[in-house]
């Protein structure tokens, strides 16, 4: 990442008329960083770092989880299998699950489920 006294000091430089290729050999940056910066200030008009485009974005929006409270809410005893195809959510069940602890929703047993038929006193 190039540093924001370097980026001023670029986007001064080409304004100036000096060429790219000198550009690149006086701040020792690459012709595609030069061009990167300048695409970014014609279409966005900063020269900041864009830091909201980096690392993977979420599956489930917070759209998406606030319809998975409004069916809980609603059905508390879905199973994961069906919130996700009732929302035609693209997301694992894993992902699900912990959207669903996230919002503060638990899963118990219920009191009634057969006992464990394997005896783990021996």
């Amino acid at each position: 990442m190039i540093d924001i006294e370097v980026r001023k000091k670029i986007i001064a430089a080409y304004e100036s008329g000096v060429s790219i290729v000198e550009i690149c050999r006086v701040m020792q940056v690459k012709q595609r960083a030069v061009y990167k910066l300048l695409e970014q200030k014609r279409k966005t008009g900063s020269i900041e770092p864009q830091t909201h485009t980096r690392g993977r974005k979420a599956l489930l929006t917070p759209e998406h989880k606030a319809s998975i409270k409004a069916l809980l809410e609603k059905r508390c005893d879905a199973t994961l299998e069906e919130i996700k195809e009732e929302l035609n959510l693209r997301a694992k069940k894993s992902t699900i699950n912990n959207a669903i602890h996230e919002l503060g929703f638990r899963y118990k047993k219920r009191r009634y489920t057969p006992v464990n038929e394997t005896d783990r006193t021996s």
